[in-house]
């Protein structure tokens, strides 16, 4: 965990050549539902800007220097290259250097990939729907076609997200996930949903060495260092995992 007096983030990829990390609530220096990057009924759009802000003074980068889209819950990549403008897709990625890329979490999983030899980055928001259509995989391959990356040679972060001790779901889930899914006292009508495991597998499936994964520990549902939607419902704001290459 890195602090500084004015806001606390989990670093992802500890390398001096890229900018990563996911932010926290920060409810010691932000008014709540805390630091938030999503319009809603908790926020106000100068609470979201003034988290853009700090974090860009955080990362010594311009505002606008932070790129993120409408995430839907689909299966869109967006390349990011400068002048990019906002639209639909849940992943990012970008080899620009000085573009910081992000996706919106609350519970779903953040997906931090790292190409340290062709220099490219993606951003990936994977909740089950996200993880039932392979989103990360999708980003994958737009890294290989488009950037010529080596899926043996990438590296991967899985941030912060619901986890098994808390996310449970019913059947219309589970059903997708049985490798990834444990009964509640034997019922089969509720499940545990290890939503990063399911995503630790299909990366390792595209070619990623499990040697190159790193899973977070945290559960955004009972550590409150982070928003959570299951949690606070309403009244949940959004963090933001980001990742770009310095100049």
């Amino acid at each position: 965990m890195s602090e500084s007096s004015m806001i606390k983030v989990v670093s992802a990829f500890n390398r001096k050549e890229i900018i990563s990390g996911v932010t926290c609530r920060n409810l010691h220096t932000f008014s709540a539902p805390g630091m938030t990057f999503a319009n809603s009924a908790a926020s106000t759009p100068a609470q979201v800007e003034e988290s853009f802000d700090r974090l860009s003074e955080f990362l010594n980068v311009g505002r606008n220097s932070i790129h993120v889209v409408r995430q839907v819950h689909g299966t869109e990549v967006a390349i990011v290259e400068r002048g990019f403008v906002a639209t639909e897709a849940d992943a990012m990625v970008t080899a620009v250097p000085g573009i910081i890329i992000g996706v919106r979490v609350a519970d779903c999983a953040p997906v931090l990939l790292y190409d340290p030899v062709r220099n490219v980055v993606a951003a990936v928001h994977s909740g089950w729907r996200g993880s039932l259509l392979n989103i990360c995989s999708r980003a994958v391959g737009i890294m290989k076609v488009e950037f010529g990356c080596n899926v043996g040679q990438l590296l991967a972060f899985i941030g912060p997200s619901a986890h098994s001790c808390c996310y449970e779901v019913g059947l219309d889930v589970a059903q997708h996930f049985v490798e990834h899914c444990v009964p509640v006292n034997g019922k089969t009508d509720k499940w545990m949903f290890s939503n990063n495991q399911a995503i630790h597998q299909q990366l390792t499936e595209i070619g990623l060495s499990k040697t190159s994964i790193v899973v977070s520990e945290s559960c955004t549902i009972c550590d409150l260092d982070f928003h959570s939607h299951r949690r606070d419902s309403g009244q949940a704001g959004r963090g933001l995992a980001y990742i770009g290459l310095r100049h």
